[in-house]
Order: structure tokens, then C-alpha cells, then sequence
């Protein structure tokens, strides 16, 4: 009603052709990448707040490095990263890494997220491949005279897309873990557990603890 659509009055065989064989797997699909996609992008906003927080080096994200790959992804995620990035100081403060050698959650970040950006974009052309497919059967092709049985029913290839996805995003959510865990160390000039009298307050510990079960939970799901 909301769209304005008639219903559907199904002919012969239609109503099979909606529930067999991959429409709900690609519908499942669908809209799971609809949900993903904003995930990827916020990604790289939430890491380059937290560098910023923990005052990295400005090394790891610059341009020429990346020019050094192949992978178009990480080259994105290094722009995005400098975009919002740009015009701060973190790493020219007294409490920066010297050595220019942030912890691999910070510095591996165009790697990671580039990696998951490249297989979102896998997923995503697998699936709109097999939604635009014909996955019913059999199939009859009437200028032929023929009535063919086959396997389009089957799902294995948006089942494998998913699959390598879910190890992505459970990636997504591991490296940020691993941010939040150094942001409460207490190093770079950050107070442990991020709040002014540690011992008396336990701060953002328990978020953090939170955060490590939930991603080994999704490692286990995954």
C-alpha cells in the first residue's frame, strides 16, 4: 500500500518461482550490503578520530606511500583519512610516537580496511550478478521447445561472497577493538582507562572488555 503497488496475482508455477531455490539468500543479501556499506565509510571517520586522540605520525597515510600499491582500496581509505585529518597537530605534540612506528591497529589501518573494502566490492558484484540471474527451474525457453531441469536454484556463490564478507566485517570490528584497547593504556599522553582518577574509576575499562568478548563472538560466528 505504502508504494502504491497492486498485488500480484501469481500464474502457474510463479509461486514456486519466488521461494525456491536463492531468492531469499539474495534478498538476505541485499540487504545486509545495504547495511554494511555505511559501516565501511564510518570506519575510517571513527580510526582517524582515534589517531588524532592517540597523537600517531602522519607517515602511514601520505600519499607517496601508498602510491607504492596496487590496491586502489587503501589508497581511498589513506585519502579519507587525510581529508579529515588535515589541519591537526597530532603529530607534531611531545607525546607522539618518535619513531613513527604506531601500533599496527593505527598504522595498518589503509591495509585492513582497504582489504574489507575489496571484499565488500566482491560481495557486491556477486550478488547483483545473481539477483539479475535466473535462478528458478526448471526453465522453459519457449522459442526452443524446450523444457531444461538445471542447478540455478543453487546459492553457492552468494553463499561463498557471504561467507568471505563476514570475515571482513568481523576484521571491521576487531582492528577498532584494538584502538580502543590503546586509547585506555594510558600512553601518548592519554590518563589510563581515559578519565582522570584511575584506580578510583575504572573509566572505559569495561566498554573495552565488552567490546574484546563481542569480537571474539563474531570471530566464532564468522
Amino acid at each position: 500500500d505504502t508504494m502504491g503497488w497492486a498485488p500480484i496475482t501469481l500464474e502457474p508455477k510463479e509461486g514456486l518461482a519466488l521461494t525456491n531455490g536463492v531468492q531469499y539468500m539474495n534478498a538476505r543479501a541485499t540487504c545486509e550490503l545495504a547495511r554494511i556499506a555505511p559501516l565501511i565509510k564510518c570506519a575510517d571517520l571513527i580510526s582517524s578520530f582515534s589517531m588524532q586522540g592517540f597523537s600517531v605520525a602522519s607517515t602511514f597515510f601520505q600519499k607517496v606511500l601508498h602510491e607504492t600499491s596496487y590496491n586502489e582500496e587503501r589508497a581511498v581509505v589513506a585519502k579519507n583519512l587525510r581529508i579529515v585529518l588535515e589541519g591537526s597537530n597530532h603529530f607534531e605534540l611531545d607525546q607522539c610516537n618518535k619513531a613513527f612506528e604506531d601500533p599496527y591497529s593505527f598504522r595498518c589501518v589503509p591495509q585492513v580496511h582497504g582489504a574489507i573494502r575489496q571484499t565488500y566490492k566482491f560481495a557486491k558484484e556477486v550478488v547483483e550478478k545473481e539477483c539479475n540471474s535466473v535462478s528458478d527451474n526448471p526453465l522453459f525457453f519457449p522459442d526452443e521447445d524446450l523444457a531444461l531441469c538445471g542447478g540455478s536454484l543453487h546459492g553457492e556463490s552468494t553463499a561463498f561472497a557471504f561467507d568471505f564478507l563476514a570475515i571482513a566485517i568481523s576484521e571491521l570490528a576487531n582492528i577498532s577493538e584494538r584502538r580502543t584497547y590503546q586509547l585506555l593504556t594510558g600512553q601518548h599522553g592519554l590518563p589510563d582507562f581515559l578519565v582522570l582518577r584511575p584506580g578510583l574509576d575504572s573509566g572505559l575499562m569495561i566498554v573495552q572488555y565488552t567490546s574484546a568478548a563481542l569480537v571474539n563472538e563474531n570471530k566464532v560466528l564468522c
